[in-house]
Protein backbone atom coordinates (compact mmCIF):
# COMPACT_ATOMS: atom_id res chain seq x y z
CA UNK A 1 0.00 0.00 0.00
CA UNK A 2 1.60 3.45 -0.97
CA UNK A 3 2.72 5.37 2.59
CA UNK A 4 1.51 8.72 1.33
CA UNK A 5 -2.33 7.35 2.10
CA UNK A 6 -4.19 9.02 4.77
CA UNK A 7 -7.02 7.00 5.15
CA UNK A 8 -9.08 4.37 3.70
CA UNK A 9 -12.47 3.80 2.40
CA UNK A 10 -13.81 0.67 1.80
CA UNK A 11 -17.18 -0.74 0.60
CA UNK A 12 -18.52 -4.00 2.42
CA UNK A 13 -15.06 -4.79 3.04
CA UNK A 14 -12.92 -4.89 7.01
CA UNK A 15 -9.41 -2.82 6.44
CA UNK A 16 -6.59 -5.44 7.83
CA UNK A 17 -4.25 -2.34 8.66
CA UNK A 18 -2.40 0.28 10.49
CA UNK A 19 -4.22 3.28 8.73
CA UNK A 20 -7.45 5.14 9.54
CA UNK A 21 -10.28 3.52 7.75
CA UNK A 22 -13.98 4.06 7.14
CA UNK A 23 -16.23 1.34 5.88
CA UNK A 24 -19.38 2.04 3.86
CA UNK A 25 -21.37 -0.91 3.99
CA UNK A 26 -25.40 -2.60 3.02
CA UNK A 27 -25.42 -5.82 4.47
CA UNK A 28 -23.28 -6.27 7.72
CA UNK A 29 -19.50 -5.49 7.94
CA UNK A 30 -18.00 -8.21 7.70
CA UNK A 31 -20.43 -9.98 5.28
CA UNK A 32 -22.02 -13.01 7.18
CA UNK A 33 -22.59 -16.49 6.26
CA UNK A 34 -23.59 -19.13 8.44
CA UNK A 35 -20.91 -21.64 8.87
CA UNK A 36 -18.14 -22.72 11.31
CA UNK A 37 -15.04 -21.82 9.24
CA UNK A 38 -16.54 -17.92 8.56
CA UNK A 39 -17.44 -17.51 12.03
CA UNK A 40 -13.70 -17.50 12.93
CA UNK A 41 -13.47 -15.12 9.99
CA UNK A 42 -16.24 -13.24 11.90
CA UNK A 43 -15.01 -13.30 15.19
CA UNK A 44 -11.26 -11.64 13.88
CA UNK A 45 -12.80 -8.87 11.72
CA UNK A 46 -15.33 -7.76 14.20
CA UNK A 47 -11.67 -7.37 16.24
CA UNK A 48 -10.70 -5.07 13.47
CA UNK A 49 -13.90 -2.88 13.68
CA UNK A 50 -13.47 -2.40 17.33
CA UNK A 51 -9.92 -1.10 17.21
CA UNK A 52 -9.59 2.60 16.86
CA UNK A 53 -8.31 2.62 13.64
CA UNK A 54 -12.00 2.11 12.14
CA UNK A 55 -13.30 5.63 12.24
CA UNK A 56 -16.48 5.26 10.37
CA UNK A 57 -19.02 2.57 9.82
CA UNK A 58 -21.71 3.82 7.50
CA UNK A 59 -24.78 1.64 6.73
CA UNK A 60 -26.50 2.40 4.12
CA UNK A 61 -29.72 1.92 5.72
CA UNK A 62 -31.62 1.57 8.80
CA UNK A 63 -31.96 -2.19 7.78
CA UNK A 64 -28.62 -2.49 7.66
CA UNK A 65 -27.80 -1.02 10.74
CA UNK A 66 -30.14 -3.30 12.44
CA UNK A 67 -28.86 -6.11 10.68
CA UNK A 68 -24.74 -5.16 11.87
CA UNK A 69 -26.31 -4.62 15.70
CA UNK A 70 -28.14 -8.00 15.16
CA UNK A 71 -24.40 -9.48 13.42
CA UNK A 72 -22.18 -8.16 16.91
CA UNK A 73 -24.89 -9.34 19.51
CA UNK A 74 -25.09 -12.60 17.82
CA UNK A 75 -21.18 -12.43 18.59
CA UNK A 76 -21.03 -11.61 22.28
CA UNK A 77 -19.50 -8.20 21.98
CA UNK A 78 -19.46 -6.79 25.03
CA UNK A 79 -21.21 -4.00 26.17
CA UNK A 80 -18.36 -1.03 26.07
CA UNK A 81 -16.91 -2.85 22.89
CA UNK A 82 -21.18 -2.18 21.73
CA UNK A 83 -21.84 1.37 22.56
CA UNK A 84 -17.95 2.46 21.04
CA UNK A 85 -18.72 0.43 17.36
CA UNK A 86 -22.35 2.53 17.43
CA UNK A 87 -20.75 5.69 19.10
CA UNK A 88 -18.62 5.70 14.94
CA UNK A 89 -22.07 3.90 13.18
CA UNK A 90 -23.70 6.57 11.37
CA UNK A 91 -26.71 5.60 8.90
CA UNK A 92 -25.54 7.61 5.20
CA UNK A 93 -27.59 6.84 2.64
CA UNK A 94 -26.49 6.73 -0.94
CA UNK A 95 -25.71 9.48 -3.22
CA UNK A 96 -28.21 9.93 -6.23
CA UNK A 97 -28.10 12.70 -8.95
CA UNK A 98 -31.68 13.57 -10.64
CA UNK A 99 -31.61 12.16 -14.20
CA UNK A 100 -34.23 13.85 -15.99
CA UNK A 101 -34.57 17.39 -17.22
CA UNK A 102 -37.21 19.48 -14.97
CA UNK A 103 -39.05 19.48 -17.99
CA UNK A 104 -39.17 15.83 -18.84
CA UNK A 105 -40.82 15.29 -15.14
CA UNK A 106 -44.53 15.33 -16.59
CA UNK A 107 -44.02 12.42 -19.33
CA UNK A 108 -47.22 11.99 -21.23
CA UNK A 109 -48.77 8.15 -21.62
CA UNK A 110 -50.54 8.14 -25.27
CA UNK A 111 -51.28 4.32 -25.40
CA UNK A 112 -48.93 1.85 -24.10
CA UNK A 113 -47.45 1.99 -20.33
CA UNK A 114 -43.83 1.18 -20.41
CA UNK A 115 -42.71 -0.92 -17.61
CA UNK A 116 -39.19 -1.21 -16.67
CA UNK A 117 -37.32 -3.68 -14.93
CA UNK A 118 -33.44 -3.14 -14.56
CA UNK A 119 -30.92 -5.83 -13.00
CA UNK A 120 -29.11 -8.88 -13.40
CA UNK A 121 -30.17 -11.72 -10.96
CA UNK A 122 -33.46 -11.83 -13.15
CA UNK A 123 -34.65 -14.59 -10.89
CA UNK A 124 -33.99 -13.14 -7.49
CA UNK A 125 -34.83 -9.63 -8.29
CA UNK A 126 -37.97 -10.46 -9.45
CA UNK A 127 -38.00 -9.91 -13.32
CA UNK A 128 -39.48 -13.49 -13.88
CA UNK A 129 -42.51 -12.32 -12.16
CA UNK A 130 -42.61 -9.22 -13.84
CA UNK A 131 -42.88 -10.93 -16.75
CA UNK A 132 -45.72 -13.44 -15.84
CA UNK A 133 -47.77 -11.17 -14.56
CA UNK A 134 -47.58 -8.80 -17.66
CA UNK A 135 -47.93 -11.60 -19.99
CA UNK A 136 -51.42 -12.30 -17.87
CA UNK A 137 -52.17 -8.76 -18.66
CA UNK A 138 -51.19 -7.97 -22.25
CA UNK A 139 -54.25 -8.99 -24.43
CA UNK A 140 -56.44 -7.15 -21.94
CA UNK A 141 -54.51 -3.93 -21.88
CA UNK A 142 -51.55 -2.05 -24.06
CA UNK A 143 -48.35 -2.88 -22.25
CA UNK A 144 -44.83 -2.65 -23.22
CA UNK A 145 -42.01 -4.25 -21.07
CA UNK A 146 -38.26 -2.88 -21.34
CA UNK A 147 -36.13 -5.36 -19.72
CA UNK A 148 -32.27 -4.33 -19.22
CA UNK A 149 -30.16 -7.40 -17.62
CA UNK A 150 -28.11 -9.49 -18.66
CA UNK A 151 -31.01 -12.75 -17.27
CA UNK A 152 -28.31 -14.40 -15.13
CA UNK A 153 -29.36 -16.74 -12.17
CA UNK A 154 -26.88 -15.10 -9.43
CA UNK A 155 -25.66 -17.08 -6.37
CA UNK A 156 -28.09 -15.73 -3.84
CA UNK A 157 -30.38 -18.38 -5.65
CA UNK A 158 -28.23 -21.63 -5.46
CA UNK A 159 -30.22 -24.18 -3.94
CA UNK A 160 -33.46 -22.96 -5.87
CA UNK A 161 -33.25 -25.75 -9.31
CA UNK A 162 -32.97 -22.77 -11.72
CA UNK A 163 -30.16 -23.79 -14.64
CA UNK A 164 -29.16 -22.81 -17.97
CA UNK A 165 -31.97 -24.66 -19.62
CA UNK A 166 -34.08 -21.76 -18.04
CA UNK A 167 -32.22 -19.12 -18.86
CA UNK A 168 -32.22 -20.42 -22.58
CA UNK A 169 -36.00 -20.77 -21.82
CA UNK A 170 -36.36 -17.11 -21.05
CA UNK A 171 -34.13 -15.62 -24.37
CA UNK A 172 -36.61 -18.45 -26.23
CA UNK A 173 -39.86 -16.70 -24.91
CA UNK A 174 -38.68 -13.02 -25.11
CA UNK A 175 -37.82 -13.49 -28.91
CA UNK A 176 -41.38 -14.60 -29.27
CA UNK A 177 -42.78 -11.85 -27.76
CA UNK A 178 -41.03 -9.33 -29.19
CA UNK A 179 -44.14 -7.30 -29.67
CA UNK A 180 -44.14 -6.14 -26.28
CA UNK A 181 -40.84 -7.22 -24.55
CA UNK A 182 -37.81 -5.09 -25.51
CA UNK A 183 -34.66 -6.58 -23.87
CA UNK A 184 -31.17 -5.09 -23.58
CA UNK A 185 -27.89 -6.45 -22.36
CA UNK A 186 -24.46 -4.82 -21.78
CA UNK A 187 -25.56 -0.94 -22.44
CA UNK A 188 -23.98 1.75 -21.34
CA UNK A 189 -25.25 3.69 -18.23
CA UNK A 190 -25.65 6.51 -20.50
CA UNK A 191 -27.95 4.46 -22.82
CA UNK A 192 -29.85 2.90 -19.60
CA UNK A 193 -30.57 6.91 -18.75
CA UNK A 194 -32.07 7.32 -22.05
CA UNK A 195 -34.07 4.16 -22.57
CA UNK A 196 -35.64 5.69 -18.72
CA UNK A 197 -36.71 9.04 -19.80
CA UNK A 198 -39.38 6.79 -22.09
CA UNK A 199 -40.63 4.64 -18.83
CA UNK A 200 -43.42 5.38 -16.97
CA UNK A 201 -43.59 2.72 -13.96
CA UNK A 202 -40.64 0.46 -12.68
CA UNK A 203 -40.24 -2.50 -11.33
CA UNK A 204 -38.31 -4.28 -8.78
CA UNK A 205 -40.36 -7.40 -7.27
CA UNK A 206 -37.56 -8.96 -5.57
CA UNK A 207 -37.43 -11.69 -3.47
CA UNK A 208 -34.61 -10.80 -1.51
CA UNK A 209 -32.45 -7.27 -1.90
CA UNK A 210 -30.45 -5.53 0.30
CA UNK A 211 -30.99 -1.94 -0.52
CA UNK A 212 -32.59 -1.59 -4.39
CA UNK A 213 -30.04 0.60 -6.41
CA UNK A 214 -32.26 0.32 -9.64
CA UNK A 215 -35.17 1.89 -7.73
CA UNK A 216 -33.49 5.10 -6.95
CA UNK A 217 -32.45 5.17 -10.40
CA UNK A 218 -35.56 5.33 -11.75
CA UNK A 219 -37.21 7.51 -9.05
CA UNK A 220 -34.15 9.79 -10.24
CA UNK A 221 -35.62 9.50 -13.62
CA UNK A 222 -39.28 10.49 -12.75
CA UNK A 223 -40.41 6.90 -13.00
CA UNK A 224 -42.54 5.22 -9.45
CA UNK A 225 -41.81 2.00 -8.53
CA UNK A 226 -43.37 -1.06 -7.66
CA UNK A 227 -41.86 -3.16 -5.23
CA UNK A 228 -41.64 -5.45 -2.52
CA UNK A 229 -41.01 -4.63 1.10
CA UNK A 230 -37.85 -6.97 1.89
CA UNK A 231 -35.17 -5.53 3.69
CA UNK A 232 -34.19 -1.43 3.19
CA UNK A 233 -37.13 -1.19 0.35
CA UNK A 234 -39.34 0.17 2.72
CA UNK A 235 -37.07 2.69 3.58
CA UNK A 236 -36.88 4.10 -0.23
CA UNK A 237 -40.30 3.04 -1.93
CA UNK A 238 -43.28 3.59 -0.38
CA UNK A 239 -47.17 4.18 -1.60
CA UNK A 240 -46.82 7.65 -2.13
CA UNK A 241 -43.95 7.42 -4.24
CA UNK A 242 -44.79 3.96 -5.39
CA UNK A 243 -46.52 1.06 -4.98
CA UNK A 244 -45.45 -1.89 -2.24
CA UNK A 245 -46.07 -5.41 -2.30
CA UNK A 246 -46.05 -6.77 1.25
CA UNK A 247 -44.22 -9.14 1.87
CA UNK A 248 -42.22 -8.30 4.71
CA UNK A 249 -43.92 -10.35 6.99
CA UNK A 250 -43.01 -13.56 5.54
CA UNK A 251 -39.45 -14.64 7.07
CA UNK A 252 -37.39 -17.26 5.79
CA UNK A 253 -36.65 -19.91 8.17
CA UNK A 254 -33.32 -19.10 9.10
CA UNK A 255 -32.28 -15.27 9.93
CA UNK A 256 -29.39 -14.97 8.42
CA UNK A 257 -30.08 -16.64 5.09
CA UNK A 258 -29.99 -14.37 2.61
CA UNK A 259 -32.58 -15.12 -0.27
CA UNK A 260 -31.80 -18.81 0.06
CA UNK A 261 -34.91 -19.74 -1.25
CA UNK A 262 -34.84 -23.96 -2.30
CA UNK A 263 -37.63 -24.63 -5.02
CA UNK A 264 -40.79 -25.36 -3.08
CA UNK A 265 -40.08 -22.16 -0.76
CA UNK A 266 -39.34 -19.65 -4.13
CA UNK A 267 -42.18 -21.49 -5.95
CA UNK A 268 -44.56 -20.10 -2.88
CA UNK A 269 -43.02 -16.93 -2.47
CA UNK A 270 -43.56 -16.81 -6.43
CA UNK A 271 -46.82 -17.33 -6.41
CA UNK A 272 -47.58 -14.65 -3.48
CA UNK A 273 -45.56 -12.06 -4.95
CA UNK A 274 -47.33 -12.91 -8.35
CA UNK A 275 -50.95 -12.39 -6.94
CA UNK A 276 -50.29 -9.29 -5.55
CA UNK A 277 -48.14 -7.45 -8.28
CA UNK A 278 -51.51 -8.34 -10.51
CA UNK A 279 -53.75 -6.72 -8.47
CA UNK A 280 -51.54 -3.89 -8.54
CA UNK A 281 -50.87 -3.49 -12.16
CA UNK A 282 -54.04 -4.00 -13.33
CA UNK A 283 -55.29 -0.94 -10.92
CA UNK A 284 -52.46 1.13 -12.54
CA UNK A 285 -53.68 -0.51 -16.43
CA UNK A 286 -57.07 0.65 -15.32
CA UNK A 287 -56.84 4.15 -14.26
CA UNK A 288 -53.35 4.75 -15.88
CA UNK A 289 -53.89 8.65 -14.06
CA UNK A 290 -52.58 7.55 -11.06
CA UNK A 291 -49.07 7.34 -12.25
CA UNK A 292 -48.50 11.30 -13.02
CA UNK A 293 -49.11 12.41 -8.88
CA UNK A 294 -46.13 10.24 -7.99
CA UNK A 295 -43.68 11.46 -10.29
CA UNK A 296 -42.21 14.72 -9.14
CA UNK A 297 -42.30 13.14 -5.66
CA UNK A 298 -40.57 10.80 -6.82
CA UNK A 299 -38.12 13.39 -7.49
CA UNK A 300 -38.70 15.18 -4.85
CA UNK A 301 -37.44 12.32 -2.51
CA UNK A 302 -34.11 11.96 -4.15
CA UNK A 303 -33.73 15.41 -3.77
CA UNK A 304 -34.14 15.18 -0.39
CA UNK A 305 -32.58 11.99 0.99
CA UNK A 306 -29.77 11.05 -1.57
CA UNK A 307 -28.37 14.67 -2.36
CA UNK A 308 -24.78 13.66 -3.88
CA UNK A 309 -23.78 17.29 -2.34
CA UNK A 310 -24.96 16.33 0.85
CA UNK A 311 -23.23 13.26 1.08
CA UNK A 312 -20.04 14.77 -0.29
CA UNK A 313 -20.06 17.11 2.39
CA UNK A 314 -20.86 14.46 5.00
CA UNK A 315 -17.71 12.26 3.54
CA UNK A 316 -15.36 15.21 3.71
CA UNK A 317 -16.77 16.11 7.38
CA UNK A 318 -15.85 12.80 8.32
CA UNK A 319 -12.59 12.22 7.20
CA UNK A 320 -11.39 15.82 8.47
CA UNK A 321 -11.87 14.62 11.75
CA UNK A 322 -9.76 11.66 11.65
CA UNK A 323 -6.48 12.20 13.49
CA UNK A 324 -3.98 10.70 11.64
CA UNK A 325 -0.82 11.24 13.95
CA UNK A 326 -2.87 9.71 16.73
CA UNK A 327 -3.09 6.49 14.89
CA UNK A 328 -0.34 5.91 12.67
Amino acid sequence: MPSNIDILHSFNSVCCTNKPWVVTFEHTCPGYFENKLFSVFVKRAIKYIIDNNCKKLLPISQWAYNRELQLLKKYDVSDMELKAILEKTEILYPPQEILIDEELIFKTITREINFVFIGNDIWRKGGIVAIKALANLKDKYPVRLILVSDLSIGGALKNCCITKKDIIALKKYIKNNEGWITWYSGISNKEVINILKTCHVGLLPTFGDTFGFSVLEMQAAGIPCITTNREALSEINNSDVGWILDIASLKEQDEWSFCDYDEKSYNCMENIILTKLNLILEEILINPDVIMPKVPLCIRRIKKYHSPEVYAQRLSQIYSEVDICNVI
